[in-house]
């Protein structure tokens, strides 16, 4: 594994850590902003992994999903939007609509059993790439 790609990923654990503990804590909303960045990372990990380039400076998690060349199906599209739009909004309150974004813990534990999931999927690809 390169080097750049694992320092995506190592980052990335730690915002699932992280992540886990605002969940613990009662901050679900903070929850989720850790969980797109884990997602955020882990991609990125997958785009310096392959391409050997420094990945975009980009939130998008579906355009960065793009420039990973992942294929994914329209589900973890919206998946992949929905957590960039809750990025976004926690970012930026004063958008129109933010304010928006679920503050349930029932959510953020969705967001975080997604985003382990997704981030485990990615490791193990830049694992089998680097076989």
């Amino acid at each position: 594994m390169k080097d750049e790609a694992h320092e995506w990923l190592k980052y990335a654990a730690a915002d699932l850590s992280a992540a886990e503990d605002m969940l613990a804590t009662g901050h679900p909303s903070h929850c989720i902003v850790l969980c797109q960045q884990a997602v955020e990372k882990a991609i990125k990990a997958l785009i310096a992994e392959t391409t050997g380039e420094t990945p975009p400076k980009i939130h998008d998690l579906v355009e960065l999903a793009r420039a990973a060349n992942l294929s994914l199906p329209n589900e973890q599209e919206v998946t992949l939007a929905e957590l960039t739009h809750l990025y976004i909004e926690s970012r930026y309150p004063v958008l129109p609509g933010a304010g928006d974004s679920p503050d349930s813990d029932a959510a953020a534990s969705d967001y975080l059993g997604y985003a382990r999931g997704f981030c485990d999927w990615i490791r193990d690809k830049i694992v089998l790439a680097d076989s």
